[in-house]
């Protein structure tokens, strides 16, 4: 309704859209069938919903998203190429900047079953993020030297808790303050979203000196093979194959972590907020040439 309004009254209209749309939940559906659980109950948007939506998208003069993969998921809901923009999410590096240790004070010169590579997953637990990944590359390291800690509220069945390996450890959900002491103490920050408007714990975590193993279907923040690894396919082999590579060079993640805060730091506000001037100002440009 209040597009609706807006463009009664003759004004301009933009669409933040925070996820990458309908293809998200096709993608969901198709992991849940994947491992079985199509007929588990999870939180879908209404069918109405999505008409909404599509109505929303065709008033709207912009749609800003926040990474290429949600560009890229509407553009396959048929949403216009022209009308969509990317303007990442912006950060403030100021409350992860410090560490109680330096990365390097942490990082073993060979990892081993007595200090091995700790690697921490922050966020709901779920399907939707990818654990069902995460719990079958656990699996297939359970000889290597990999610890897994998983920090957030769990949306499992009791098949998949119960069938976790002994190197996944739930810690559960964890006050937003202590987020930062989890984050320095781990090695690695997996994200295994198959689908993810951008995927915000990928900046906490480099601000933190954290090399990320990534997605590629989230917000462009990994420089791969410089602040962390992008993962070409989102698969438990693709994932074990690339815990292993890490766990046999240790002195990669050191490299890593240097290089991880200076680019959490290319997402600041005023870098982020000239992005959405020039948006605007841009949009008032083709408004008075209409005029």
């Amino acid at each position: 309704e209040a597009f609706e309004t807006a463009k009664r009254l003759g004004l301009s209209t933009i669409l933040g859209q925070i996820d990458a749309g309908p293809f998200a939940e096709e993608i969901y559906d198709q992991a849940y069938s994947q491992i079985g659980l199509l007929n588990e109950r999870r939180s879908r948007p209404p069918k109405a919903y999505w008409g909404s939506w599509h109505r929303e998208c065709e008033l709207a003069d912009l749609i800003v998203v926040n990474s290429q993969w949600s560009k890229r998921s509407l553009e396959r809901a048929n949403i216009p190429a022209d009308k969509i923009t990317v303007i990442p999410v912006a950060f403030d590096t100021n409350d992860f900047g410090r560490r109680e240790k330096s990365y390097e004070s942490i990082v073993p010169a060979k990892f081993s079953f007595d200090e091995p590579l700790k690697i921490i997953f922050i966020g709901r637990v779920s399907i939707e993020k990818g654990i069902h990944h995460l719990l079958q590359a656990a699996h297939e390291l359970k000889k290597d030297p990999v610890l897994f800690q998983l920090i957030g509220a769990l949306n499992l069945s009791r098949q998949l808790l119960a069938s976790a390996p002994g190197n996944v450890q739930f810690i559960g959900p964890v006050p937003r303050g202590s987020v930062k002491t989890h984050l320095e103490r781990a090695h690695l920050l997996l994200f295994p979203s198959p689908s993810d408007g951008f995927g915000i714990v990928q900046l906490e975590a480099h601000a933190s000196g954290l090399p990320v193993l990534a997605s590629a279907n989230c917000g462009d923040v990994v420089v791969d093979g410089q602040t962390g690894l992008i993962l070409a396919e989102l698969t438990p082999a693709v994932i074990s194959d690339a815990i292993r590579r890490t766990i046999q060079h240790p002195e990669a993640l050191v490299a890593m972590s240097r290089l991880a805060h200076n680019r959490a730091m290319d997402f600041s506000l005023a870098r982020v907020g000239r992005m959405w001037v020039q948006e605007i100002r841009s949009m008032q440009s083709m408004d008075q040439l209409t005029q």
